[in-house]
């Protein structure tokens, strides 16, 4: 059973969360002892997969896991940031290569037996400009998934410097109001004395 306090954090680092402050949601959330309830677990990998942090959010959806196994939203967060984590073409890269290894040899072994030395040299360039062609195609989609990351890093440090700039703006504004105030405490202390002296006359 978790505390009001617990409740209370989890509130806040979840709307931290919801208008973009994840690092702000972390911190709030590391108020709170790392061996709290499975909520705060899987509260935790959901921010830390968003992150990019995919290896903290396994382990913190594991933590919710080993508190109550029976969770499926931890579940199911585990499942998708091991995915993230391998990435999408670690183990299609190698299952390609190992089909394409393997249509060679039989292009080889075949050519033996029914075509001739010129027909299979000719046979095998055509397999191998297909595993390049593979190859490209693969390094095109790599090319394209880093540049896609180096944008959205570029929109997220865009955002970050909005966020800055905003609270810059906003402290200047208290503080014009605080002197605002302080100067109206005057006014009011002045019209103060002026009523009590015309008084006492």
């Amino acid at each position: 059973m978790e505390s009001n306090m617990e409740a209370i954090i989890r509130w806040e680092a979840q709307r931290q969360a919801a208008v973009g402050h994840l690092t702000a949601a972390l911190e709030v959330l590391h108020l709170v002892d790392a061996e709290t309830g499975a909520g705060t677990a899987v509260l935790r990998g959901k921010i830390q997969g968003q992150r990019g942090e995919f290896l903290l959010a396994a382990e913190s959806f594991r933590q919710a896991l080993a508190a109550e196994p029976a969770r499926e939203d931890a579940r199911a967060g585990l499942a998708a940031v091991e995915r993230l984590a391998r990435g999408p073409f670690g183990g299609f890269r190698l299952r390609i290569r190992g089909w394409l290894m393997l249509a060679l040899t039989v292009a080889v072994l075949g050519g033996f037996a029914w075509r001739s030395e010129a027909a299979w040299r000719a046979s095998n360039r055509e397999v191998v400009a297909s595993l390049a062609g593979f190859e490209d195609k693969i390094s095109a989609a790599d090319a394209t998934r880093q540049a896609s990351a180096e944008t959205l890093a570029a929109r997220i440090a865009r955002l970050e410097a909005e966020q800055r700039e905003q609270s810059r703006a906003s402290t200047k504004a208290i503080s014009q109001l605080k002197l605002q105030l302080q100067r109206v405490q005057s006014q009011l202390s002045n019209l103060q004395a002026r009523s009590a002296t015309q008084t006492r006359k």
